[in-house]
């Protein structure tokens, strides 16, 4: 998630997880911002998270992710 995020200054950005999934597991991988999202068995539809990024002094605006589940 942090592909589209800089830092004005250059510092380093770790992802933190404000609010996680509904329908099944999210690991978040918090300094390169990667994911892993595994659906609960049998859901298909929309699930979201939301998380900002930081630098360590200063946070982003909060900012939503939406997955969408085929069947």
């Amino acid at each position: 998630v942090l592909v589209n995020d800089a830092d004005l200054d250059g510092n380093d950005l770790s992802a933190v997880l404000d609010a996680d999934v509904s329908n099944g597991l999210l690991f978040l991988v918090n300094d390169t911002g990667g994911f892993t999202y595994t659906p609960n068995s049998g859901f298909v539809g929309t699930d979201s998270f939301t998380y900002h990024a930081t630098d360590g002094f200063a946070n982003s605006a909060t900012v939503t992710v939406t997955l969408q589940v085929g069947p």
